[in-house]
């Protein structure tokens, strides 16, 4: 009778240096980078929007290999420092505009912690 060893590798970081090649760093998310969709920042990093208006927000979130990765409205945690200026509207995945004044819309990808504001300018 043959006496056969299993071994588990409980993490996978133990598991990359037995694959040639293998990088894990690559297929972790670094980046995200927020906007509004159609829409320019000035030169300051602010969006100038008109009052009472819905927008459709933007993002393009990037794995350490440069590859996008996609997600959606739902994938992030969204807070606005303002919500008479802009209010987040989760039902319908927008961000709505009220009276004039400055808010930042924060938005944080909920799996990694990854984070970006939008300076906004209601007129």
């Amino acid at each position: 009778m043959k006496r056969v060893m299993l071994v588990v590798l409980v993490a996978l970081g133990g598991l990359a240096p037995l694959v040639s090649g293998c990088n894990l760093a690559e297929w972790e998310p670094v980046s995200v980078s927020l906007s509004i969709a159609g829409h320019s920042a000035d030169a300051e990093g602010v969006y100038h929007l008109e009052p009472d208006t819905a927008y459709q927000p933007a993002w393009d979130a990037r794995l350490g290999n440069g590859r996008q990765l996609e997600r959606d409205f739902d994938d992030f945690t969204w807070t606005t420092s303002n919500s008479n200026v802009v209010r987040i509207d989760e039902w319908g995945n927008r961000f709505v505009t009220g009276s004039a004044g400055t808010a930042t819309i924060t938005g944080v990808m909920t799996s990694s912690g990854l984070s970006d504001t939008i300076r906004v300018q209601v007129d």
